[in-house]
């Protein structure tokens, strides 16, 4: 019984008193002890939390303990996990993982998202489907990975690994308080062998025509600008979309330079230029306000061009095409790092265009494309993608 709650100021019943209790209740096996914390207004315990047991041994009245936890709205829950750490000990068993994912909720139900709360309630409801709703303090980790693997084999991987996350991390948020003595078990890291590893690549130049064909039909051609701008700079979205009208010049040429990194601050910390074609500058319309921004939002044109709708769009493309798990956005900042490494730009410039900080990593980007060098034409489109009539 010694440091059951953590805290000398708590009472707990003496070690011989709780023998005795056990054993008048061995004869009433169904009758189990029950704690509650009560919280007096009145009387010589006000301003206290009090913890009132009832169960075999006790009168009908129950036995009533102090607890010296003051009586304050932010305390109630030190007070009901003292309760039910109580009653654990009293009835010889630890809470079960169900009723550690109940009291969870309960004590930051308060402090979360309406999903959240959405989310624990489903990591229960699951719980109490499955042959593991038995399981108790102390957790055995043979049970915790049967578990692992029952939540793996019958949902989603998403929707496994977030469920047993929740389940972890209500394990962790009782014991910080008491409420268990058991850690969660350590488990080995589910990996998949590095053989079965779907490594992206870049998309080639007849993927990438075909995506800028879709796009430019695709909703208006609102995300076009955006998706030949990352073919063509081989720069990060996230720089792309932070820009300006003003952060693009035109050139010589009758294309565009855009200044990557003048006004926000880039990865790499230091400011680069990335030249686009002239078919790309007539794309961006760039005689437009200075200050709106350059790829321009789909439900308002005031704000820059969100990167989830922009990627959800291009999954929706992958998958209608059988490319998902194979490319994904950033296929298209591989795409023109290979048409760079191709065309024969030597690699300490060619770092500098993408932004890549290092000769190693851009390489990784370049020499993932296994494309030949006669399939690589240009640096850069000189027409516009095909507009389907």
């Amino acid at each position: 019984m010694s440091g059951s709650y953590g805290d000398a100021e708590r009472i707990r019943l003496l070690e011989a008193e709780l023998e005795a209790l056990r054993a008048s209740a061995a004869g009433r096996a169904r009758k189990r002890f029950r704690v509650k914390a009560v919280a007096p207004r009145q009387g010589r315990d006000r301003g206290c939390w009090v913890l009132r047991v009832y169960g075999p041994g006790l009168t009908a009245s129950g036995r009533r303990e102090l607890t010296r936890i003051p009586f304050e709205d932010d305390t109630r829950r030190r007070a009901e996990g003292a309760a039910l750490v109580r009653q654990g000990r009293l009835n010889g068993e630890g809470l079960t993982l169900l009723e550690v994912l109940a009291q969870y909720s309960a004590g930051r139900s308060s402090s979360v998202s309406k999903s959240t709360r959405g989310t624990d309630r489903q990591a229960r409801r699951r719980l109490e489907q499955s042959e593991f709703v038995a399981l108790r303090d102390p957790l055995r980790g043979a049970e915790v990975l049967a578990l692992r693997d029952y939540l793996a084999g019958h949902y989603r991987a998403s929707s496994a690994s977030l469920v047993f996350g929740n389940m972890k991390s209500a394990w962790r948020w009782a014991q910080a308080r008491d409420l268990v003595s058991a850690p969660w078990p350590e488990l080995p890291r589910r990996r998949t062998a590095r053989g079965d590893k779907c490594k992206k690549r870049a998309f080639s130049e007849e993927e990438v025509a075909d995506l800028l064909n879709h796009f430019a039909v695709y909703r208006g051609g609102r995300y076009l600008p955006l998706c030949w701008a990352l073919a063509e700079t081989a720069c990060r979205i996230s720089e792309l979309v932070a820009l300006e009208v003003r952060d693009a010049a035109p050139s010589v040429d009758g294309g565009a330079v855009l200044q990557i990194g003048r006004r926000v601050p880039t990865k790499t910390g230091a400011p680069r230029t990335a030249a686009v074609s002239p078919a790309l500058a007539c794309c961006l319309e760039l005689a437009r306000d200075p200050e709106s921004p350059l790829f321009r939002g789909i439900r308002d044109p005031a704000l820059p061009l969100h990167v989830g709708s922009f990627g959800s769009a291009m999954t929706t493309w992958l998958k209608a095409v059988g490319l998902f798990g194979v490319r994904d956005t950033h296929s298209l900042r591989r795409r023109g790092a290979v048409r760079l490494h191709q065309s024969g730009v030597p690699v300490e410039i060619a770092k500098r265009v993408t932004g890549h900080e290092s000769s190693q990593v851009f390489l990784s980007y370049a020499e993932r494309g296994e494309y030949r060098l006669e399939d690589e034409r240009r640096l850069l489109w000189v027409a516009p993608p095909r507009r389907d009539s």
